[in-house]
């Protein structure tokens, strides 16, 4: 007997499937574990349904362990039966995918995936019968399956599930980058090394020497001059590794791409989102994002080309205020002798039998620390192994991460500890350079203060979980603490930091002032951990004071001005290149304040420009490069600005300095990630930077003229108008060297005929900080200069420290009085004849 024709009783009852998502949910074959919707999830679906079903583009915002899964299939699987098109559920990786799959399996939802042996689109998805799983990759590629512009795949509905990751996967997936061992690195770099070298001869010569991690951008003068020979290249190598998938997306907008080098890759990417190539999603009927609630979805805008309204408006159920323990600590706060060395050590050091202990780090050189104490760092392939491994009960090594914030679930006893050592940076040399050329922009402290919230929220999983999150290391302390920085974080992670204040201060007045701070710190922790009932309480009423407020204005702010910078790029995608300069002249009209950040969009407006006049571009250029001179020098000279000392004083300076900090803490905690960037071995953009930091922290007159000038040596101390410091910085050299290379030595005796050009041979005390102390034999500085070892380099930095400290202790340090500071300068051994004397030591000719 054939089956039984059930489809056809119910066409003649007149039956439709529902497409309301509660009444699909009351229909699906469930697992028996499986119960009702939660009260959350039913809410937004009903919200979704009634008033936004229609809206192209919604966001969907939902606690950690709340359901968003559920929530997204479900809409999906509503939109399938109305609009009889595909849909399709997209993952930021392939480890969630399949997890999405199995959660699918129990909800009774029915979906497919790609098979392992082919890249062929399912049938099930082409006919609308099932919704396809699958991630990032797959979808975001120029050789994609789903295809690029007019020739996408049609579909009906898309969730992107955890978008905030999926966007740094698609910027990825859309920037060329050829390592420094490929022919095409080298043929591109052959191309602009004229270009390169009048950005910075100096960082030049270490790029390519691979003796620092700085970057240089490629001019886009002359990558507009020269387009057609880096075309050429590009094409010889379309077929090769990753750069088949990326050529596609970018072979036609080559001309709009930025470029940047380092000493390890050159990337290239498109200074407009190519998000309008991948039809399937740009296109599609309805997209709906998953959002975090903890997370800024201005982003989207941009980066996924979502409508404003659809940020402003997100849909999200604000019965729940908070979900999960996240007892935040920062060891700093309880003992200036719990430092991120003392800390990390300790814990590594301490067995952990019942409970998982994981480490986020933004980089692998500074994972190598907790290597060598014995962690763990997986390869990428290996990761979700390792994380496995966790979640099955092998507690015995700490993992750690290198700059890796999101797509790590760390459930229960996986994760009841987790380090955050660090303020997350960009991986990509266009951001980072970004971040190097605008230090205080709104829209790079929310991306920064994104990556932390995702990183605080990797160990708490559900609404009962409960992970100590350790914050240490200066630079994160001072951000997540600053008064100027610490508004860009969500109400709920704000209450969180608030509360791990109050830890500090509880564990101060608790403890006694002979106590060790480790076994302090650690009884703090136990505490926790052993779920004691008090400490449960007193989170829990913290937390329930969070208000659910509306966007503040300067919320609204960024989102307006992301919008606007999303009009002008569609107007240079359509080659209105006068409309697209005209939108951002706008952005610069509402910026307040910060001559960086509106140097940084008047940079934009002359790229812009250049496509249709080379004068005008110039001109802008040049306005850009006088607002923020850490931009590109303009193919126009520019006369050098002497450093002077000026008629103010190096008391009044230094007071200057202090007045810039609305607290004690705030300073000092800059004074503590100054310090902390002034380590060998450091950041040489950080280095450099904390050394200009420290002269006027130090009351002298202080520049980078290598990075402002694109000429000079890297640091430019004034200490008076006849007394001058120049200082070359080779902190990343290795602490074993024996001797200064010849190249080392060549590169500082220019910069001092530099300086004796620019300052008509004025006093100048010429300091290399450097292991080293002699010369090789090949080596020759033409004439008297000095040394700064690391030893002295740490002594420099202890009274520096003492310095600070001794100001602190002050009521007011802003009304601090001449004498005191020539006091203090004093028994700190910080006078300018100190400098001198105590610090350097002359440089030693080679003996052999």
């Amino acid at each position: 007997m054939p089956p039984i024709n059930f489809s056809k009783r119910l066409n003649s009852l007149n039956q439709e499937k529902p497409i309301e998502p509660q009444l699909i949910y009351e229909g699906l074959d469930r697992e028996s574990d499986v119960g009702r919707l939660r009260s959350s999830q039913a809410d937004v679906l009903e919200r979704w349904f009634q008033s936004f079903r229609h809206r192209k583009d919604n966001i969907i915002k939902m606690h950690t362990g709340e359901g968003k899964t559920l929530v997204g299939l479900l809409l999906l699987q509503s939109r399938l039966i109305e609009l009889k098109l595909p849909a399709l559920y997209i993952c930021p990786n392939k480890y969630l995918a399949r997890q999405v799959i199995a959660d699918a399996s129990r909800f009774g939802i029915q979906t497919c995936s790609f098979d392992e042996e082919s890249s062929r689109l399912p049938d099930e998805f082409l006919d609308a019968s099932k919704i396809l799983v699958t991630y990032v990759q797959k979808v975001f590629n120029g050789r994609s399956v789903f295809k690029l512009d007019k020739h996408s795949v049609d579909i009906g509905a898309v969730v992107l599930d955890d978008s905030h990751s999926c966007i740094d996967s698609i910027k990825e997936a859309s920037t060329i980058k050829l390592k420094k061992n490929e022919a095409a690195y080298k043929e591109i770099t052959k191309i602009f090394r004229e270009e390169l070298q009048q950005q910075g001869a100096g960082t030049f010569l270490d790029i390519t020497s691979n003796k620092t991690d700085a970057i240089l951008p490629i001019p886009y003068w002359a990558w507009k001059d020269k387009y057609d020979a880096v075309l050429s290249v590009l094409h010889k190598y379309s077929s090769d590794g990753d750069l088949r998938f990326t050529w596609p997306l970018l072979r036609d907008r080559l001309e709009l791409c930025s470029a940047y080098l380092s000493s390890s890759s050159l990337e290239i990417s498109c200074s407009i989102s190519v998000i309008d190539r991948f039809g399937s999603f740009n296109n599609a009927r309805s997209r709906i994002l998953m959002s975090a609630t903890t997370q800024d979805d201005a982003f989207f805008i941009k980066g996924l080309g979502f409508e404003i309204e659809s940020v402003l408006n997100p849909i999200e159920d604000k019965t729940i205020k908070w979900s999960g323990e996240k007892a935040v600590i920062i060891p700093q706060l309880i003992s200036d002798e719990l430092d991120q060395a003392t800390v990390v050590s300790t814990l590594l050091s301490t067995e952990h039998p019942k409970f998982g202990l994981v480490a986020l780090v933004p980089s692998f050189k500074k994972a190598e620390q907790y290597k060598k104490l014995g962690a763990i760092l997986p390869r990428s392939e290996d990761m979700y192994e390792a994380i496995d491994l966790l979640k099955k009960g092998k507690y015995e090594q700490t993992l750690v991460f290198a700059n890796r914030y999101d797509g790590i679930d760390l459930p229960d006893n996986s994760c009841r500890l987790l380090i955050l050592d660090g303020k997350p940076f960009a991986e990509s040399l266009a951001d980072r350079y970004e971040e190097t050329c605008v230090r205080t922009s709104d829209v790079i402290n929310v991306r920064i203060s994104q990556r932390i919230e995702q990183g605080l929220g990797r160990g708490v999983r559900g609404e009962k979980d409960f992970c100590i999150i350790v914050i240490t290391n200066p630079d994160l302390v001072a951000f997540i603490k600053g008064g100027n920085t610490s508004k860009y974080f969500s109400s709920q992670t704000l209450q969180q930091i608030e509360i791990g204040k109050q830890i500090a201060q509880f564990a101060q007045e608790d403890s006694n002032e002979s106590e060790n701070p480790i076994k302090v710190l650690f009884a703090t922790f136990n505490q926790i951990l052993n779920r004691d009932e008090d400490w449960k309480s007193f989170y829990v009423a913290k937390m329930d004071e969070i208000q659910n407020d509306e966007k503040t204005d300067d919320e609204i702010k960024i989102i307006e001005r992301l919008n606007l910078e999303r009009e002008a790029e569609i107007a240079i995608a359509n080659q209105d290149f006068e409309k697209g300069a005209k939108i951002l002249k706008e952005v610069i009209k509402s910026i307040q304040n910060n001559d960086d950040e509106k140097g940084w969009l008047m940079q934009k407006i002359a790229f812009f420009l250049v496509h249709i006049s080379r004068a005008r571009s110039i001109e802008a250029q040049q306005e850009a490069y006088i607002l923020n001179n850490s931009l590109l020098k303009p193919p126009l000279e520019i006369p050098h600005r002497k450093l002077q000392f000026g008629n103010t004083g190096r008391y009044e300076l230094i007071r200057k300095f202090i007045k810039g900090f609305s607290s004690k803490m705030d300073l000092r905690l800059f004074c503590e990630q100054l310090l902390d960037s002034l380590s060998w071995g450091a950041d040489s953009e950080k280095f450099e930077l904390a050394v200009k930091d420290l002269g006027t922290a130090l009351g002298f007159k202080s520049r980078r003229p290598e990075k402002e000038d694109k000429a000079g040596p890297d640091n430019l101390w004034c200490a008076d108008d006849q007394s001058y410091f120049l200082i070359e910085c080779k902190n990343q050299v290795k602490p074993d060297r024996s001797a200064i290379y010849k190249s080392e030595a060549a590169q500082f005796d220019q910069h001092i005929q530099w300086f004796n050009t620019n300052y008509n041979s004025a006093q100048c005390t010429k300091i290399l900080i450097i292991p080293a102390i002699r010369l090789s034999h090949d080596a020759f500085i033409s004439e008297k200069s000095f040394i700064l070892r690391e030893k002295n380099l740490v002594k420099l930095k202890s009274n520096f420290r003492a310095f600070i400290g001794d100001i602190l202790a002050h009521d007011n340090p802003h009304q601090i009085s001449d004498d005191v500071l020539e006091d203090l300068l004093n028994s700190n051994q910080l006078k300018v004849i100190d400098f001198k004397q105590r610090y350097v030591e002359p440089v030693k000719r080679y003996v052999g």
